[in-house]
């Protein structure tokens, strides 16, 4: 199979907007390629009942708002038949055959094959927490996930599955960053959501207190209602948010369009990834390190086991973040070595290797070897 000329249908679990990820990065690739796209976000109660709004020749957004509520006091028989109705009013709307059903989601829509769709495909990116998730997998054609961790949680599925690491857009890879030189002030970046449940915030201000002559620069939404991800809203997150804003060596840049972000991430000395990790919530991979290590410079990093074994990244060797303010002073007082020519050289050749094309001549590739001859 080749990705080109089809019709595609995402199931995303998060929403269209400024602030992309895995999913709407592989449905901007896949629609330069030449596939007519369909991105279906995640259901909003308060949102139209069903409406599609095309972004670009090949990329249509949908919004609906769902039929399927009240689980709690249906029988469950109608509350799947709910859901069924539901996914038929979409392919209705959509109006034609649906080549691949991409299912991005492990939260809903956990009977794939309800989508009348030629070819279907489940690509869970995030830690699966519950089986039903996992039920996803049995009605898939092929599995394709970013990290080993969660392929041991679908290992039990007998469907082909092949881990494909993260991808990095053409905005980082096709951005020519000059080499890092040593400058007078240093500038430490952090990009993403600041609302995520397990970003080590205790860590983070530490760092920031400790280092008032480094200037930190935050990028992502600074108020949860400019966030198209996933917001955990509590005393402690709007506490650390407040914190930023008042701090004098943050810049909080708020969000910006990945297409800007490599324009102002140039600059930077270092970028931080920071978690806390536990049994409930591994950290497997993050999309945002192969957009760092695009720069070149160095990245530090709490653990994550994707880059267990690799030189790429200066992480701790265990998911306890507590040592993480100790590896960031010594990374800073050695950072000529950490961002020596030949390591920026290797990081930037690292991601280059991991971008959204390449990820698609992968897939296409394994595809290929289990489901079809060698000659179609």
């Amino acid at each position: 199979m080749q990705f080109k000329d089809k019709r595609v249908l995402i199931l995303s679990p998060n929403s269209w907007g400024d602030m992309h990820i895995s999913k709407h990065h592989y449905a901007l690739v896949l629609a330069n390629l030449g596939n007519d796209v369909y991105f279906l976000n995640p259901p909003n109660i308060n949102g139209p009942f069903l409406s599609l709004k095309k972004i670009s020749n090949n990329l249509t957004i949908i919004d609906y708002s769902p039929i399927y509520r009240g689980k709690k006091y249906l029988p469950n028989f109608v509350f799947q038949f709910l859901i069924w109705l539901q996914i038929n009013i979409i392919q209705f709307k959509i109006s034609g055959k649906i080549d691949v059903l991409w299912s991005f989601t492990t939260s809903f829509f956990f009977h794939l094959k309800w989508f009348k769709a030629g070819f279907h495909i489940f690509h869970p990116v995030d830690q699966l927490n519950s089986k039903l998730a996992v039920n996803i997998g049995k009605e898939s054609d092929v599995i394709f996930t970013c990290s080993e961790y969660i392929l041991d949680e679908l290992k039990d599925i007998n469907r082909p599955k092949i881990v494909v690491s993260h991808g990095v857009s053409p905005f980082f890879v096709n951005f020519e960053y000059d080499y890092w030189r040593k400058n007078n002030e240093i500038n430490v970046c952090y990009v993403g959501n600041l609302f995520i449940k397990n970003l080590d915030r205790n860590q983070l201000k530490k760092i920031i207190e400790q280092n008032t002559s480094h200037c930190f620069h935050f990028i992502g939404a600074i108020d949860p209602k400019e966030s198209n991800i996933s917001a955990w809203l509590t005393e402690e997150s709007m506490d650390f948010v407040k914190f930023l804003k008042s701090a004098r060596n943050v810049i909080c840049h708020g969000v910006v369009p990945s297409s800007m972000i490599p324009e102002i991430i140039k600059d930077m000395d270092a970028f931080l990834v920071c978690y806390e990790s536990n049994e409930g919530n591994v950290i497997s991979n993050s999309h945002k390190i192969l957009e760092y290590l695009s720069s070149g410079r160095v990245v530090i990093s709490s653990f994550v086991q994707h880059y267990k074994n690799s030189d790429l990244i200066q992480m701790l060797d265990t998911p306890n973040s507590s040592k993480y303010i100790n590896l960031y002073f010594e990374v800073m007082s050695n950072l000529r070595h950490h961002n020596s020519i030949e390591k920026q050289n290797q990081r930037m050749r690292f991601a280059k290797s991991n971008s959204y094309e390449s990820n698609i001549l992968k897939m296409e590739s394994f595809i290929k070897k289990n489901f079809f001859n060698e000659n179609e």
